[in-house]
C-alpha cells in the first residue's frame, strides 16, 4: 500500500515523502533501517492517476509468490547464505510492494528472527499454509525440500485456476455481446420502426406491438429500471453478507446440476492438495486442517471442515469421520482410510486432489461443449426475433389498400 511518512533524520531535520510498504508497521522498520526517526505513518491520499495504477498493478498474487519461491529454492539449493539470497531477491524484484515486503522481512530475518515468523507478518503475500510449511521446514532443516514442494503446489494451483477463468471467458463473452446487441436494437433501432408506425391506422402484428411497447417502456423508464436493478442488487449483497444469506445461497449453488458438484469438487481439490502437501511437509493435521480452513469462504464447507477438525482432536482419525460426514463423498472417505492404513495419507489426499481436478476438467470441457452453442442459438434467436417481427409489421403495411 501507498503510505505517507513524516520523520526526522539524523540531523534532526524533518523529512517527508511517499513509500509503498505491505503496511505502516513495515514503514516504520523501513524509515528507522534508512536512518530516520518515523513521527508519523499514513496511508496516502490517491488521485485518479495514483488509483488505476494500483489497481493495474494490483497485490502481491500467487505468481509473484510463485517467483519468489523459484528465486528462493535455486539459490539456497546453490549454497548462498539466507540473508544474501534475500538482498539478491530484493534487487532482481520490480514490483514495489514486493519489494516493500522482502525488504521488512530483511530487517526481521538480520535481527534474529525465523524466517516463518518474518514471513507470519505479511499476509497479504505469505498465506498462512505458506507460512506454516517454512516454520515446519525450519524446524526440520528441510527449507530446499519443503520450497519444492510449494512450489510445485503453486504451480497446479495456477494452472488449475487459468483453466477455469480460460474456460469461462468465451462463454461471457457472448453473453455480454448479445445483452449489449439486444439493448442497441431496444433502444435505438426498434423506436425508428415506432416513428414509422405511428402515423399508420391500422393494427399492427402482435409480435410487433409487444416489441414496441417493450422498447417504448424501456426507452422511457430505463432510468426507474436501472435504479431498481442498483437497489436489488445491493440488497441481494448485503443480504448475502450475512451468515445465514451466504450459508442459504451456497447450499442453493451446490444443489444446482452440472454446476453444483462442479464447484464442490474444485474446492475439494483444492483443500485436499493443500492439506497433503502441509502433511508431506512435516506440519501436524491439526495444524494443517487450521490452515486450510483459510481456503475457502463457503460456510457450509466450512462447517464440514470444522466437524473433521473436532473428530482428528477427539482422536477418532480422519477417515471414519469423513465415511461418516454426508457432506463429502464416500469415495473421498475410503481412499483416505487405505492412506491412513498404509501411512501414505499425504500422497493419498494430493491423489483425491488430482482425480478430482481430472473430473473437474471434464465436466468443465462438457459443459462448455452444451453452453456456447446454446448461447449461441439464444443469442441469434433473440436477435432474430426482433427482425423477423419488424420485417412481419413493415410486410403487413404493404398490404394496406392505397
Amino acid at each position: 500500500m501507498r503510505l505517507r511518512y513524516t520523520g526526522r533524520d539524523a540531523a534532526g531535520e524533518q523529512v517527508s515523502g511517499e513509500m509503498v510498504a505491505g503496511d505502516e508497521n513495515d514503514a516504520q522498520r523501513a524509515l528507522q533501517q534508512s536512518g530516520l526517526s518515523a513521527v508519523n505513518v499514513s496511508a496516502a491520499a490517491q488521485g485518479p492517476t495514483k488509483w488505476l495504477r494500483a489497481r493495474v498493478q494490483g497485490g502481491v498474487g500467487q505468481r509473484r509468490l510463485l517467483e519468489f519461491s523459484e528465486q528462493l529454492e535455486t539459490l539456497l539449493g546453490a549454497g548462498l547464505p539466507l540473508d544474501r539470497t534475500l538482498h539478491v531477491i530484493l534487487n532482481t524484484t520490480e514490483h514495489p510492494q514486493t519489494r516493500a515486503i522482502i525488504q521488512s522481512v530483511i530487517v526481521d530475518v538480520e535481527k534474529g528472527e525465523s524466517l516463518a515468523a518474518a514471513f507470519a507478518r505479511h499476509p497479504a503475500m505469505f498465506p498462512r499454509l505458506y507460512v506454516s510449511m517454512i516454520r515446519a521446514a525450519e524446524e526440520g532443516s528441510l527449507l530446499p525440500v519443503v520450497l519444492k514442494r510449494l512450489i510445485r503446489y503453486y504451480e497446479q494451483s495456477i494452472e488449475f485456476r487459468s483453466f477455469l477463468i480460460a474456460s469461462s471467458v468465451y462463454p461471457a463473452v457472448l453473453l455480454v455481446f448479445s445483452i449489449v446487441a439486444v439493448l442497441v436494437l431496444a433502444l435505438f433501432v426498434i423506436p425508428r420502426f415506432a416513428e414509422m408506425f405511428a402515423d399508420i391506422n391500422q393494427p399492427l402484428p402482435l409480435p410487433a406491438r409487444i416489441l414496441l411497447a417493450a422498447s417504448g417502456a424501456l426507452e422511457r423508464w430505463w432510468g426507474a429500471m436501472l435504479a431498481a436493478t442498483l437497489v436489488v442488487a445491493v440488497g441481494v449483497r448485503v443480504y448475502l453478507g450475512t451468515d445465514a444469506g451466504r450459508e442459504a445461497w451456497q447450499k442453493r449453488v451446490f444443489r444446482l446440476p452440472l454446476l453444483g458438484p462442479l464447484l464442490f469438487r474444485a474446492q475439494l481439490a483444492r483443500i485436499c492438495r493443500t492439506l497433503g502437501t502441509l502433511l508431506a511437509s512435516g506440519v501436524p493435521i491439526l495444524t494443517a486442517m487450521r490452515a486450510v480452513q483459510g481456503l475457502s469462504e463457503n460456510i457450509v464447507l466450512l462447517q464440514g471442515i470444522e466437524r473433521l477438525q473436532r473428530a482428528v482432536k477427539e482422536g477418532k482419525g480422519l477417515a471414519r469421520p469423513l465415511l461418516a460426514d454426508p457432506l463429502f463423498p464416500k469415495m473421498m472417505g475410503q481412499l483416505v482410510a487405505i492412506g491412513e492404513e498404509s501411512g501414505s495419507l499425504d500422497a493419498m489426499l494430493v491423489k483425491i486432489a488430482d482425480r478430482y481436478e481430472a473430473e473437474v476438467r471434464r465436466a468443465t470441457r462438457t459443459l462448455l461443449t452444451v453452453l456456447e452453442p446454446a448461447l449461441i442459438i439464444a443469442m441469434g434467436s433473440s436477435i432474430g426475433l426482433i427482425v423477423i417481427s419488424m420485417l412481419y409489421a413493415i410486410f403487413s403495411i404493404n398490404e394496406i389498400p392505397l
